[in-house]
């Protein structure tokens, strides 16, 4: 069933199609290369990441399930095994997708290693993927305005009222500088849906009751 209230059916499937098809060519490409192209192979890869990472978006927007979902992130670690994360946004995304989908990270990589975007937020969930436990305040964060109020939560610090009031008041506002606020008006179709994992992650952690939760932007329902 249909998660997404902004685009349609329709929409997503042929964009899912559309993707899916992009990522095959820059497979083909990457395997088309000698050995010894390791830069031209990663580059491969990373674009091949990037587009995985959309499509997991557009599946989970478009009702895929939980095992379709876990299909499609254990691809897109595939490819960072070759061109690791981007940047700390996407580091984030990573940690947190393996926590909602229920994934292990251990599996020939060294996401967790990942010490060039390591503070107190990755720390935590890092820790948590490893041990299933909270831990507690680490590093400092990197960028405090837009994730202290998850590190906040997951150590305690403030309750479930006020991360659904920074989910329903501040967010997406918040997400100004992502490449991917406000692709619903773009004419292109770009639009994957807009989700919060890092907030499904925390409310998984701290053992909220998913199923008599509202939390805008979060992927919920794979918690129940």
């Amino acid at each position: 069933m249909l998660r997404d209230f902004i685009k349609s059916e329709a929409y997503f499937k042929k964009y899912i199609q559309d993707q899916e098809k992009r990522i095959g060519r820059f497979q083909e490409i990457a395997a088309g290369l000698p050995g010894t192209e390791t830069e031209k192979i990663k580059r491969c890869k990373r674009v091949a990441a990037n587009f995985q990472r959309d499509l997991i978006y557009a599946k989970y927007s478009a009702g895929a399930s939980k095992q379709e979902l876990q299909k499609a992130y254990r691809k897109y670690l595939g490819f960072l095994a070759c061109a690791g994360a981007a940047n700390y946004a996407e580091y984030i995304d990573v940690l947190s997708m393996a926590i909602v989908l229920d994934v292990s990270l251990d599996d020939s990589m060294g996401i967790l290693e990942e010490c060039e975007f390591s503070d107190g937020l990755t720390g935590l969930l890092a820790g948590y993927i490893r041990n299933r436990k909270i831990g507690q305040e680490g590093e400092p964060l990197l960028y405090e305005d837009y994730y202290k109020i998850f590190q906040e939560y997951l150590i305690g610090n403030c309750k479930i009222a006020k991360l659904r009031e920074y989910m329903e008041q501040e967010w997406y506002q918040a997400s100004k500088e992502f490449a991917w606020y406000g692709s619903d008006e773009s004419p292109e179709d770009i639009y994957t849906g807009y989700w919060c994992w890092l907030a499904g992650a925390c409310v998984k952690i701290r053992g909220e009751e998913a199923s008599s939760l509202e939390l805008k932007y979060t992927p919920l329902d794979i918690l129940r």
